[in-house]
């Protein structure tokens, strides 16, 4: 604190000084215009009316100060790339606005601006530099981006036979249309500057044939303010010369493969020397009336050209050689039993709309994969025939396909008498078709897999066989088994795959001599 009626004596250390009467706060700017930190020493020396004296000082550091600015392009045509050169000094941060929604952070930034207005647009671009000290300056420049136009018209018709008074109207797209000035080159040494949107042009004759028969029509659009900005766009029409005229007909336009196609030339004001056909398949003719045959499917696009006094024609005939389909099947099971089991067709066929089954047995189905029960014992043929949607067909024949056999039986007699003189092999085929009474055996039909086991009544496994042609003979360990009831079990597939397992008694009786 200082008493009032003194005088206050400022030494601000940069070489600046100052002589006050008052106490009141005031301000100083210290500058860094170097690149590292500046210590400045600030000294108050302050002596009353009385002569009295005191003084006091201040170290401080200012931190190197941020200038912001840079060089650039100025001004030009949209689209303006403009290449953005930094010149700030001390920033190690830099934050760039481009005045169109778009930022950037490099040094030296790279912008296109863009202007799609029919008047010039003022972008401002704003540059911030940042030190690492967090100071910042910025930095404000105008770039003017002029109005381009963008080009864009459409000729219509693009292609036509020439006739006189052949006409085309071209439609000027280019945006903001009626702001530039148009140079309008037709290709047939006239020119225009016309600014209607929509106008014909009237050509006198059929474009050359060295350019090959094309008009190129370009169109010049500037902006009359700049002529620097400026664009270009053509367009090529085609005006045939009168040509002569030639169709082509044939015996079919579409079939099945391999498909034959006679051909007959038909034209006006050609020469019949002139004919060259292009069959569309790598393959021509110069006969008149030429036969072709289409071995592959596809569409073919037959060209027939003539020439005459006029120039090139050329009809076009389009050709459907369809393909066939390819029949394939499998079936499922391939040995069935009677009375009941079915077989069922598995289709694999391609390209197939409609189908006809011969089950080989008088039956027939159009169904896709239908099923089939057989009414006879026997071998059959199984044969498809497919069709696509063009009544192409192809035909498969599965010779002796399926066997049906005998419904599956397997039954036992309830009592059998052994022979007396001693053990067997338990065989009892070939016996004459006699009933062998002294063997325990089934009566069988279509059995493909076969397990039989005899026991006592006290659950002693005395007999098996896995042979469906050997049966029990009565004797265990070479010993005729005493008279009583034996239990069986026997087990087993049908040749159709069916399992079966049966059980039950059997007595066996003793002979008396």
């Amino acid at each position: 604190s200082v008493t009032s009626n003194s005088t206050f004596y400022w030494d601000f250390g940069d070489g600046q000084y100052d002589t006050l009467t008052s106490k009141l706060t005031f301000g100083h700017t210290y500058f860094n215009p170097g690149s590292a930190i500046k210590t400045y020493t600030l000294n108050m020396k302050a002596v009353t009316n009385f002569g009295c004296s005191d003084s006091t000082r201040l170290t401080f550091g200012v931190y190197p100060g941020v200038t912001a600015a840079f060089a650039f392009d100025s001004a030009g045509c949209s689209p303006f790339t403009s290449s953005l050169d930094n010149h700030s000094v001390n920033a190690f941060y830099y934050s760039w606005d481009f005045a169109d929604g778009q930022v950037s952070a490099l040094l030296n930034p790279t912008h296109i601006f863009y202007n799609s207005s029919a008047s010039d647009k003022l972008f401002t671009v704003r540059l911030t530099a940042i030190s690492l000290n967090n100071c910042k300056d910025s930095v404000l420049h105008d770039i003017l981006v002029y109005a381009q136009p963008a080009a864009m018209f459409i000729p219509s018709p693009e292609h036509q036979v020439f006739q006189p008074g052949a006409k085309i109207t071209i439609s000027n797209l280019t945006d903001h249309q009626s702001t530039w000035n148009y140079q309008w080159d037709f290709g047939d040494g006239t020119i225009s500057t016309d600014h209607d949107p929509v106008f014909d042009r009237t050509y006198t004759n059929w474009a050359p044939n060295d350019s090959g028969n094309f008009y190129n029509i370009s169109m010049r659009a500037t902006n009359p303010i700049h002529l620097q900005c400026t664009d270009t766009v053509s367009e090529k029409v085609r005006i045939f010369p009168p040509p002569p005229h030639a169709y082509v007909t044939n015996s079919d336009t579409s079939g099945c493969i391999p498909l034959t196609v006679n051909f007959t030339f038909n034209s006006f004001y050609s020469f019949s020397d002139s004919v060259y056909w292009d069959f569309g398949d790598g393959t021509n003719s110069n006969d008149v009336n030429p036969s072709h045959v289409y071995p592959q499917a596809g569409l073919y696009n037959v060209s027939l050209r003539v020439v005459g006094d006029g120039g090139v024609y050329t009809a076009y005939q389009h050709i459907f050689a369809y393909p066939l389909p390819i029949a394939d099947f499998d079936v499922a099971p391939r040995i069935v039993m009677l009375p009941t089991d079915h077989i069922e067709v598995i289709n694999k066929s391609s390209r197939d709309s409609s189908w006809y089954w011969n089950f080989g047995d008088g039956a027939t189905s159009e169904e896709r994969q239908p099923q089939h029960v057989y009414s006879a014992v026997g071998v059959y043929d199984v044969s498809l025939i497919v069709e696509t949607e063009h009544h192409c067909s192809d035909t498969l024949v599965k010779s002796r396909v399926i066997e049906v056999v005998p419904a599956g039986i397997i039954e036992f007699p309830t009592a059998f008498s052994p022979d007396l003189a001693g053990p067997s092999d338990g065989r009892y085929n070939g016996l004459s078709g006699l009933a062998v009474n002294n063997i325990f055996y089934p009566h069988y039909s279509g059995v493909d897999k076969y397990h039989l086991e005899i026991y006592s009544r006290w659950g002693e496994l005395i007999f098996t066989s896995d042979d469906i042609t050997v049966g029990w003979d009565g004797y265990y360990h070479g010993k005729l088994c005493k008279q009583d009831v034996y239990v069986w079990k026997a087990t087993g597939k049908f040749v159709n795959g069916r399992s079966f397992m049966k059980a039950g008694d059997v007595t066996l009786l003793q002979k008396k001599d």
